[in-house]
């Protein structure tokens, strides 16, 4: 018996997205600020997948985001983005911006830090209102009122 059936476009989605492909989808749905549940949603039915696969897929996608090879991927395709804005800048003379995105690029690359000095002999007064030396008067004890 022969199979006569013609492949369609219902028959290209129901093959599996590379991974790749998937996570790309997401990222560009986060981006465009789309919650949770409207890309399950999305997803589920453009992908023809069951609502579970498409959560892990999300939930990968996420996982994906944190990693450390995609935080340097993110600081150098930042960093790219904050030169041509700092190229930009100068070109119309808005030098108030350029700065901006040099000190943006500058703490992005740890260029910054901040030194703490810490030492233990400061004395630390704390002043509960109790009066001049920070014991309390007999007035303002409860217990001696009942007496």
């Amino acid at each position: 018996m022969a199979d006569s059936h013609k492949k369609t476009r219902d028959d290209d989605k129901a093959l599996p997205m590379k991974l790749e492909a998937r996570r790309n989808l997401i990222l560009q749905a986060m981006a465009s600020g789309q919650s949770y549940v409207t890309m399950v949603n999305r997803f589920t039915d453009e992908w023809g997948l069951s609502r579970k696969t498409v959560e892990l897929a999300i939930q990968d996608t996420l996982k994906f985001m944190r990693s450390e090879e995609t935080k340097d991927t993110l600081i150098s395709l930042n960093t790219g983005r904050l030169d041509s804005l700092i190229e930009d800048s100068m070109k119309t003379g808005d030098r108030s911006s350029a700065i901006k995105a040099i000190d943006t690029q500058n703490r992005m690359c740890g260029a910054y830090t901040e030194k703490i000095k810490l030492s233990t002999d400061n004395e630390i007064v704390i002043d509960f209102g109790l009066g001049n030396d920070n014991t309390p008067t007999v007035e303002d004890n409860d217990e001696s009122k009942d007496e």
